[in-house]
């Protein structure tokens, strides 16, 4: 008899699961978002995670830093592309205005307003 694949969002705290869902959080990407594919847990699972497991919270709360430094280092392509005329300078300065924000709160050690 052959087994049943299982059909639904992953629920069950796995370290390949964790490992993932942080590898994305760190590549830029929110909760929301990442747990809006089928393949992550519903974002109350991983907010329960965070809650409960003070080792996974820690390790989330790296993630959100690693995301800060390279929202900082996104400002600088984007100089880049304005330098090379391919944006818009309101385009630009919104952008920039958005990622120093959340830098600014992720990393507020490197990129708070006071330093």
């Amino acid at each position: 008899m052959a087994k049943e694949k299982k059909i639904g969002r992953p629920s069950i705290k796995t370290p390949e699961l964790m490992d993932e869902f942080l590898r994305r959080i760190s590549h830029g990407r929110s909760i929301a978002n990442v747990c809006s594919e089928a393949d992550m847990p519903d974002s109350t699972t991983i907010y329960d995670w965070i809650a409960k497991d003070e080792a996974f919270s820690l390790r989330y709360a790296r993630a959100c830093a690693d995301r800060g430094l390279l929202y900082a280092d996104r400002i600088s392509d984007i100089n880049e592309q304005l330098m090379r005329g391919e944006i818009a300078p309101d385009v630009a300065r919104v952008a920039i205005d958005s990622y120093k924000w959340i830098s600014a709160r992720l990393v507020p050690k490197l990129y708070g307003d006071r330093q």
